[in-house]
């Protein structure tokens, strides 16, 4: 405790090894990033809500769902649902619904016209489409 550190961040950390971390520091993370996405886990879904309700801010890597979801396997989804809704794509959407959730968001692309679609993401889903 000689204030060196002033912030602890950690990645892909589970609610077990944030209560070990917890256990031997006396400290909570200020940031743990995860891959998160509507399709993560539900120990997921409820650690992200626990975490919230005690200051660590998730940063969801992957919110697009990662390798194994393409715009193409999510064709009547409820994302695509809310997607065409809305005029948007899917890719906004699901940026959105993590920042519902609460996370920063780093979606990851390597072409310029992708880097400006996340860019122009929804300001924000209802609490219905959140839930869909």
């Amino acid at each position: 405790r000689t204030g060196k550190v002033r912030a602890i961040g950690v990645s892909n950390f589970n609610a077990g090894e944030i209560n070990d971390l917890v256990e031997a520091t006396g400290e909570l993370p200020e940031v743990n990033q995860i891959q998160y996405h509507p399709w993560s886990s539900a120990a997921w879904h409820a650690a992200v809500a626990a975490w919230a309700g005690q200051g660590v801010v998730v940063t969801a890597y992957n919110s697009l769902g990662g390798a194994r979801f393409s715009t193409n396997d999510l064709a009547g989804s409820a994302v695509a649902r809310i997607a065409r809704e809305r005029g948007v794509s899917v890719n906004s959407v699901l940026l959105a619904w993590a920042r519902a959730k609460g996370c920063a968001v780093i979606p990851g692309s390597s072409t310029p016209a992708h880097i400006a679609e996340n860019l122009q993401t929804l300001e924000q889903l209802t609490p219905s489409e959140v839930s869909r």
